[in-house]
């Protein structure tokens, strides 16, 4: 097959043969940006990887009133490679949803605010694992009433708290 030369396969239009300044510059700034980003994103995904290698999840905690702080940290600091594990390590713990619920309606009742604090933010960042077979166990008949509550009574709680300094 034979091959044009260069200026034959251009067109005779002039402004079709190369891009205004306008739209070279936007693609170059846009192919910039691109790679700002991807930057920041592989440097961070590069030193969540180094310190979830250092600290691997190897089991959760007891679910008591004594560890929920210690329960937050591991579902709220657990890096990439460590979520997954923490997925894996909630699911089999058969009893850790109804053990996490228990501990909301005895701080509840004890109008324990810090513990009903703790649950909240233990309960959002389980939830923000985006695992189906979380959704699942977690939005079931059993759970849902008090996985709401939980939600609900941290989120009123800080409202009126707000709303008291007024």
């Amino acid at each position: 097959m034979p091959t044009e030369p260069p200026s034959a396969s251009r067109s005779t239009n002039p402004s079709a043969a190369s891009p205004s300044p306008s739209v070279y510059t936007a693609t170059t700034n846009r192919d910039h940006i691109c790679n700002v980003q991807q930057n920041i994103h592989f440097s961070s995904l590069n030193s969540e990887t180094f310190h979830s290698m250092n600290s691997e999840l190897r089991e959760l905690p007891a679910v008591e009133l004594s560890t929920l702080a210690i329960i937050l940290k591991t579902v709220t600091e657990s890096g990439i490679a460590n979520q997954m594990r923490l997925t894996e390590l909630i699911l089999n713990d058969q009893d850790f949803f109804q053990k996490l619920m228990e501990l909301f309606r005895i701080c509840e009742d004890l109008e324990n605010m810090d513990g009903l604090h703790m649950i909240f933010k233990i309960v959002k960042g389980i939830i923000l694992l985006n695992s189906a077979q979380i959704f699942e166990k977690i939005f079931g008949d059993e759970l849902i009433m008090d996985i709401i509550g939980s939600l609900e009574c941290a989120t009123l709680s800080e409202f009126s708290e707000r709303t008291c300094c007024f």
